[in-house]
């Protein structure tokens, strides 16, 4: 039998999820690649063979000192996984296709 502190901690575990979930206004490239990285639980070398770019690049993406994606390497991604081009590239949109 439950208690209110177990369905309070459901709760609110629930509400952490759906924030996380939710939170995906990433302003720089940098933070998105980051973001897809974790979801995907893929390193750099896996995530630029995803993405079709070469690992240097990734790393340049991850460090800031490429500030965009460019649009084959975004829809390449959006090809193999479920986040979306345009929220790729941009930042905006959708997270999801």
């Amino acid at each position: 039998m439950s208690n209110i502190f177990d369905i309070q901690a459901i709760e609110f575990q629930s509400r952490n999820i759906k924030e996380k979930v939710y939170n995906f206004d990433m302003k720089t490239t940098a933070e998105r690649v980051q973001h897809m990285m974790e979801v995907l639980n893929v390193k750099q070398i896996e995530f630029a063979e995803l993405s079709g770019a070469s690992r240097s690049l990734v790393n340049q993406w991850l460090s800031g000192r490429i500030k965009t994606i460019d649009a084959k390497f975004a829809f390449e991604l959006e090809d193999k996984t479920h986040f979306n081009a345009r929220w790729i590239i941009l930042g905006q949109g959708a997270l999801k296709k």
